[in-house]
C-alpha cells in the first residue's frame, strides 16, 4: 500500500489483517505527520508460575496537546462489557501493583499469582480532552503450578524411569528446574532440562521427589513417591530356640525378607542325600524335633515380580544323645569315687605312719628313764668295778660295761671311745663274789 504524503487526507492510523481473520488486525502504525495513539505490550502471552509475581511490561503514546487523566488495566475473564479496573476488584486486593506514570509507561505487577488471575489483561487510558484509548490485542496470562510426572507409570528395579517437572505452559523466563529427594536437595541428580533420569532405576531409589524453578525454591511441587518394584532381597532363614536341640522338643524355622510388593506366598524346602521335598509353607514352620526331621532347610519367598531363595538351616538330632549323656555321667561318676578312694588310702597310710612315730618317740622315752638313773662314766679297758663291803656275808658283785656309739640317721651303730650323752647298750655281768 502507497500513500502519498502530501496528501493530507491519506494522514491517519494504519493497521493490516488476513482476509477472513480481520479480528487478528496488526499494531496500529502512524502516518506521516500524524501523531498516534497506541499502547504497545513486551509480550502478548506470559506463562506465570502460580505463587511469583510477574510484570506486564507496556508502553502508550497519544497527540502531544492531550494531558493524560485515568489509566486502568482490566482482565477480560472478569468483565462483562466495560472493563473493571482491577485496582478495585476484590479479588486483586494486595496481588497489583501499578509501576508505570502517567506519561509512556504502563507497566503493571501482578504478584502472589493465582490460577483465577489466568486471562487477558488490556491497558486503557483516557485524556483530558475526553479520548479514550485501550491496547489491543491483550495480552493473555497463563498461571500455572508445577507437577512431577512420572514415566512409566508402574516402575520395576531395572527399567529406565523418567521424571519431568511439568507445567501447564511454558514458562517465559526460560528457568532452572532444582529437584528435592524427602525435602532435600538431590545434589547427584542426572538431570537435563525439566527432567530427571533414573538409568537403570533401583530399589533404594523409592523416595519422595519434588521440583522448584531456581529462584523461587518455596514454590516447589507436591512431592510424588517414586515406587519401585523388585523381587524379594536379603532373604534369610533362622532356627529357634537358638543352642543344642534335645530331641522331642520344639523348634521354629522363621522366613524374612525385602520385597515390594511384599512377600505373598512362603515355601519350606527340606533336602538331605537321598530326597528333596516341600516340608511346608508360611512365614514360619514349627515341629517336634525327631530323626525323621534331620537334615537341611531353606525358604522361597515370592511376589508379583520374581522368587528368591534363602540361605540353608541344618536341622540334624543326634539318635544316641540320652546314652552319651549317660556315659558322661558314669564317668564323672567314677572320677569322684576314685578320687575319695585314694583320699582314703592316703589318710590311712598318714595315720598309720604317725602312729609309728608315736611309739619310737615312747621307747626312746624309756630309755632315757634307765640312762638317767646310771651314772654312765665310758671305758677305755673294760675295767671292772668292784664293790666292797665287810659288814655283808656273801656280796654279789655286777659288772657293768657301757658301749656307747654315735649314730646318725640311716647308719648303723659304731663303737666309740668317748662320747656325752650319747646312745648307750647296757652289758650287765653279775658274778658271785665268793666264787672268786
Amino acid at each position: 500500500m502507497l500513500l502519498d504524503s502530501t496528501r493530507p487526507s491519506e494522514e491517519g492510523n494504519y493497521s493490516c489483517a488476513v482476509r477472513g481473520y480481520e479480528a487478528r488486525r496488526s499494531p496500529v502504525v502512524c502516518a506521516p505527520r500524524k501523531q498516534c495513539w497506541g499502547v504497545t505490550y513486551s509480550s502478548d502471552s506470559i506463562c506465570a508460575l502460580m505463587g511469583s509475581s510477574v510484570d506486564i511490561s507496556c508502553t502508550y503514546k497519544y497527540p502531544r496537546d492531550h494531558r493524560i487523566s485515568t489509566t486502568l488495566w482490566s482482565n477480560k475473564r472478569k468483565s462483562s462489557r466495560l472493563p473493571v479496573d482491577l485496582s478495585f476488584d476484590e479479588d486483586y486486593q494486595n496481588h497489583t501493583e501499578y509501576v508505570g506514570n502517567k506519561e509512556n509507561s504502563c507497566t503493571l505487577r501482578l504478584k502472589d499469582m493465582r490460577e483465577s488471575q489466568s486471562g487477558e489483561y488490556a491497558f486503557r487510558f483516557t485524556t483530558q480532552q475526553g479520548d479514550t484509548y485501550s491496547g489491543s490485542p491483550r495480552v493473555n496470562i497463563s498461571v500455572t503450578a508445577l507437577q512431577v510426572v512420572v514415566t512409566p507409570a508402574v516402575i520395576t528395579e531395572g527399567e529406565r524411569v523418567i521424571l519431568t517437572c511439568s507445567t501447564s505452559c511454558t514458562l517465559s523466563d526460560k528457568p532452572t528446574f532444582i529437584w528435592y529427594k524427602n525435602s532435600v536437595i538431590y545434589k547427584h541428580a542426572n538431570t537435563s532440562g525439566k527432567n530427571l533420569y533414573f538409568n537403570p532405576v533401583r530399589g533404594h531409589d523409592s523416595s519422595n521427589y519434588s521440583c522448584a524453578v531456581k529462584g523461587h525454591k518455596s514454590l516447589s511441587s507436591t512431592a510424588v513417591f517414586l515406587n519401585v518394584r523388585y523381587l524379594p532381597k536379603s532373604v534369610s532363614a533362622s532356627l529357634s530356640p537358638f543352642g543344642e536341640i534335645v530331641e522331642g522338643s520344639s523348634v521354629t524355622l522363621t522366613c524374612s525378607s525385602d520385597a515390594n510388593p511384599p512377600v505373598h506366598n512362603y515355601t519350606w524346602h527340606f533336602s538331605t542325600t537321598t530326597l528333596s521335598m516341600v516340608k511346608g509353607t508360611g512365614e514360619s514352620l514349627s515341629f517336634n524335633v525327631t530323626p525323621v526331621y534331620s537334615g537341611l532347610y531353606h525358604c522361597e519367598a515370592r511376589n508379583e515380580i520374581g522368587s528368591q531363595n534363602s540361605n540353608q538351616v541344618s536341622v540334624f538330632f543326634e539318635v544316641e544323645h540320652a546314652v552319651a549323656l549317660t556315659v558322661k555321667a558314669g564317668i564323672i561318676l567314677f572320677m569322684i569315687l576314685a578320687m575319695l578312694a585314694l583320699g582314703i588310702v592316703c589318710a590311712r597310710t598318714w595315720k598309720a605312719k604317725s602312729t609309728a612315730g608315736a611309739q619310737v618317740d615312747n621307747t626312746q622315752s624309756d630309755l632315757s628313764a634307765v640312762y638317767s638313773s646310771i651314772s654312765a662314766r665310758p671305758t677305755t679297758s673294760g675295767l671292772t668295778q668292784r664293790a666292797e663291803s665287810h659288814d655283808q656275808g656273801d656280796v654279789q658283785y655286777a659288772s657293768v660295761h657301757f658301749r656307747c656309739a654315735y649314730r646318725q640317721e640311716g647308719q648303723k651303730p659304731e663303737a666309740s671311745a668317748t662320747g656325752p650323752e650319747e646312745d648307750c647298750i647296757v652289758y650287765s655281768n653279775v658274778r658271785n663274789l665268793s666264787q672268786l
